[in-house]
Order: C-alpha cells, then structure tokens, then sequence
C-alpha cells in the first residue's frame, strides 16, 4: 500500500507541508487533507503523504510525522509552513531538531489582505522582488529605497496602525525577517 510504504531510501533535504481543505460530500465542516511534498538532494520532488486529519491539529500532523519517521523517514533539514502551529508543534515532537520556515508566498499574501484593493498588485510585485533578493542587505535596499512601499502600503494598513507597536519600522522589519531567513523556493506544498 502506498501510504505504508518505506522510505528510508529518500535523501530528503527539507520538506513542504500544509493542510488542504475540501468541501465535499454533505458535511457541514470541510475536511483536511495534510500533505507533505520532500524535496530530495537531487532537485526533484517526492510526495510523502496525503492524509486526512482533524484539521491541523498538534496531534494529526504528530500523527502523520512518526508515521513517516516510523517508515525510516529521516530528519529533514527544514520543514516549510504556512504557519499553522500544529504542524510546528507536531514537528517538534517527532523531529525537533529540524528548522522551521514560514511560506513567503503565505506570508505576503498574509500582508496583501491588509493592504487597500487598488494597491494589492504593486505591492505583492514589490514584496516578490524583496522575496527574490540575492541575500537581505539585496532585500533592505529594495524595501527601503521603495517610498511608495513605506509611504502607500505600510501606512495604509489599519490593522497595524490599531497596533501601538506596529509602525512602519518594525512592519517593514518583520516583513524582511520573514521573507529573508526563507528562500523564496521553500514555499509551502499548498504553493507548488
């Protein structure tokens, strides 16, 4: 059976994870399916699992990870997320000495939802390029030498203005953390 199979045999460098929703059938409730796709040391990419779980639960993806550590899966180097804590707090518990990296694409599509609709297509435009910068000093230059960026979007995002902590400076200043520390590649499976 496919999902029982080993793979001990995989040279898995890191590995994509998230819990897809579908609505089928006549339940109330969407059901969630949590997928991982493993990148392999050769480039290509592997499904690992597609599994149905209680939404995404500490204990589903928990679930799902010794099932694959049990079937000889080793450590990966990082696990990419949309952010989800079950899967980070599953991943501790199975593999905790792997990283932990945050989706870029989750996390400005995250940052567009609170930029005004007209402005939506610049600013995800500029939010890749800062993505796609070659290392962070790359990224700052972009993000900072972009006035309409701090000025237009920034400013205009009422959730972080609501904030006493949310100026401009540490906006911008978690954006760059977040997309930086993550290559742009390690987007989430939901992403691929």
């Amino acid at each position: 059976m496919w999902k029982a199979r080993p793979v001990d045999d995989l040279d898995v460098v890191y590995i994509w994870a998230d819990g897809v929703y579908i609505k089928a059938g006549l339940e109330k409730d969407k059901s969630c399916l949590l997928v991982m796709i493993a990148a392999l040391v050769d480039g290509s990419k592997v499904l690992l699992a597609v599994e149905s779980g209680h939404r995404e639960s500490t204990e589903s993806w928990s679930s799902l990870l010794r099932s694959l550590r049990d079937r000889g899966l080793k450590c990966p180097k990082a696990v990419v997320g949309d952010g989800a804590l079950g899967l980070w707090a599953g991943l501790r518990n199975v593999y905790p000495e792997a990283w932990e990296l945050r989706c870029w694409n989750h996390r400005i599509m995250n940052i567009v939802d609170r930029i005004k609709k007209t402005d939506q297509a610049a600013a995800v435009a500029l939010l890749r390029k800062i993505a796609y910068a070659k290392c962070r000093e790359e990224a700052e230059k972009i993000a900072w030498a972009q006035n309409e960026f701090h000025n237009s979007y920034l400013a205009n995002i009422d959730a972080w203005k609501e904030d006493p902590a949310g100026d401009d400076v540490l906006c911008i200043t978690l954006i760059l953390n977040d997309m930086c520390t993550t290559p742009p590649t390690l987007s989430c499976a939901a992403c691929q």
